[in-house]
C-alpha cells in the first residue's frame, strides 16, 4: 500500500502544474468552442479536462480520506507540506508554539469570516412617489444564517422599487477559494513562526 501511495502523491504533484495550465487556458480561452473546430484545443480539451482533472480529483480524494483516517500517512506528508522537524527538545518546543499561534489565527480568521458571511447591509434610494417626505434614501442592516446552505441574497429579494445603492450579502467569494486560502494561511502562519521562534 505504501508504493500506491508513493505513486498517487507523485501523480498528484506532477500534475498539479498542467492542471493549473488547464484551468487557466479555460477561464482565458473559450475551449468548448474552440475544441470543436480546432484538433489541438479538442486533444488539449480532452486530456486536460478529462484525464488530468478526473484523475487528480480522484487522487485528491484518496489523499483526503488517507489523511483523514490513517496517523502515519498523516505524519509523513504534512510534516513534509509545512517541512515540519523535530529533532531535538528545542524543535519540539518551537513546533508547539507554531502549532498554537497558528491554530489562534486561524480561529479569528474563521470568527471573522463567519461575522462576514452572516451580516446583510443594504443602501438605497427611495423613488419620490413612494418616499416619506424628507426620506429619500433606506438604510438596512442585519444577519443572516442558514443551515442547508441556501443563498441569502436568492432568499431576501423584494419586488420593491428601491434602487439599490450598495448591497452586501454575505462574502462574494466561493467556498472553495476560501477553505484554499485556509490552507495556504495555516502553512504560511506555520512556517512563519517557526522562523520567529527560531
Amino acid at each position: 500500500m505504501k508504493k500506491f501511495d508513493a505513486v498517487v502523491m507523485k501523480v498528484l504533484l506532477y500534475e498539479l502544474p498542467v492542471l493549473v495550465l488547464f484551468i487557466l487556458s479555460y477561464k482565458a480561452l473559450p475551449l468548448e468552442h474552440l475544441a470543436q473546430s480546432n484538433v489541438y484545443a479538442g486533444i488539449w480539451y480532452q486530456i486536460g479536462g478529462c484525464y488530468v482533472f478526473g484523475s487528480w480529483i480522484l487522487g485528491a480524494l484518496y489523499v483526503s480520506v488517507k489523511l483523514l483516517l490513517s496517523g502515519n500517512f498523516r505524519q509523513i506528508v504534512l510534516t513534509r507540506m509545512t517541512s515540519m522537524r523535530e529533532r531535538d527538545e528545542r524543535e519540539v518546543v518551537l513546533t508547539g508554539q507554531a502549532s498554537k499561534n497558528t491554530m489562534l489565527t486561524t480561529l479569528a480568521i474563521l470568527i471573522f469570516l463567519f461575522c462576514l458571511s452572516c451580516l446583510q447591509f443594504s443602501y438605497a434610494r427611495v423613488p419620490a412617489e413612494i418616499a416619506v417626505p424628507g426620506n429619500t434614501r433606506e438604510v438596512s442592516w442585519g444577519l443572516g444564517f442558514s443551515l442547508t446552505g441556501e443563498d441569502a441574497e436568492a432568499k431576501g429579494t423584494e419586488n420593491t422599487p428601491l434602487e439599490r445603492v450598495i448591497e452586501y450579502n454575505g462574502l462574494p467569494l466561493s467556498t472553495s477559494v476560501i477553505l484554499l486560502g485556509l490552507i495556504g494561511w495555516n502553512i504560511f502562519s506555520y512556517k512563519y513562526y517557526m522562523k520567529k521562534y527560531e
